[in-house]
């Protein structure tokens, strides 16, 4: 049930570390398999190749991570609005974006920053007229 007495500023908290924790398991991920390598052609290979992802620490910490956006989530939807809460989980492309630049060298081009401003707006315009 929704709060009925109205989300508080601090209730954002919640949709923040949804946000982070997504982020972060997403950032884990793609630096584990980037030392792990691609998936192989073969069945038996690409059951190794997924064991050894899953055994590693850093792989389980990101599934964690995953977990731990999935309950917090459950958390900020009982205090807002669908409508509202969703349009911010767009704030992991900006995350992401710059992330993939600083972490692992990914490329910038005007392209992406046009398309991630154009998600920004949305995230604006939405969050902005969606009832709380």
């Amino acid at each position: 049930m929704l709060n009925t007495t109205g989300p508080r500023a601090i209730d954002h908290i919640w949709i923040l570390l949804s946000i982070l924790f997504t982020a972060c398991s997403q950032l884990l991920i793609k630096w584990q398999v980037s030392h792990v390598g691609s998936l192989p052609a073969g069945t038996a290979e690409r059951l190794h190749y997924l064991f050894e992802l899953f055994t590693r620490p850093w792989i389980i910490a990101a599934l964690v991570s995953t977990f731990l956006a999935g309950v917090t989530w459950m958390v900020a939807l009982g205090k807002f609005e669908l409508s509202y809460a969703f349009p911010f989980y767009a704030l992991n492309f900006l995350i992401v974006f710059l992330a993939g630049i600083f972490l692992f060298s990914e490329t910038f081009t005007l392209a992406k920053v046009a398309g991630l401003s154009l998600i920004l707006v949305g995230v604006v315009v939405l969050a902005s007229n969606s009832a709380r």
